[in-house]
């Protein structure tokens, strides 16, 4: 019986391979499909995670930080809150560039929802330092040890971190670039 099925084969050689390949190349299109459809619909829980992203980011119209702590921690089943304080279309410089729709976002303590990906975080008791969105450093060719102006207000500061932030897509994607300093820059 065996002999009758290898005269088969010899018999219809074209065909075999032809139907061999042809499985080849099916089981790579599955396999690949379902590697990226694994890769999609995990990819943003695992970029959250390394980010420390919440799981809720609420937005408020400028507020004493103590009222919207009060009703903040008045909701139930609250672990934790984190506070950031955001001021829109703040003119950026550095490296000869220039973007005047800069979001610089001032980070306390608790969950930051970015990850450092190079260099460190700004410190919380030291002035004059700024973590970069990672789209912004690669398009303005930023690294840790650089400058970048913030406004009038603050000044130039120097660049600790590069960051990951996976609630939004990155500078030049979108339009805003961030930037992320401590408490004690604006103090």
């Amino acid at each position: 019986m065996l002999s009758l099925a290898i005269a088969g084969l010899r018999a219809r050689g074209s065909r075999t391979v032809l139907s061999a390949l042809g499985i080849l190349a099916a089981s790579l299109v599955v396999g690949t499909g379902v590697t990226v459809g694994y890769g999609l619909a995990t990819g943003f829980e695992r970029s959250a995670e390394r980010a420390g992203l919440p799981d809720v980011i609420a937005r408020f119209t400028p507020e004493r930080r103590a009222t919207v702590d009060e009703r903040v921690r008045a909701l139930p089943n609250l672990a934790a809150a984190s506070y950031r304080y955001e001021v829109l279309d703040e003119p950026l410089t550095a490296n000869g560039h220039h973007n005047h729709r800069g979001a610089v976002n001032t980070v306390g303590a608790g969950r930051r929802g970015y990850e450092i990906v190079e260099g460190r975080d700004v410190a919380g008791d030291r002035a004059g330092e700024a973590v970069v969105e990672r789209g912004l450093a690669k398009e303005w060719d930023l690294h840790p040890g650089d400058a970048i102006g913030l406004g009038r207000r603050i000044g130039e500061l120097r660049i600790v971190g590069i960051a990951s932030s996976p609630d939004n897509v990155a500078f030049p994607l979108a339009t805003t670039a961030r930037v992320y300093i401590s408490e004690a820059t604006i103090r």
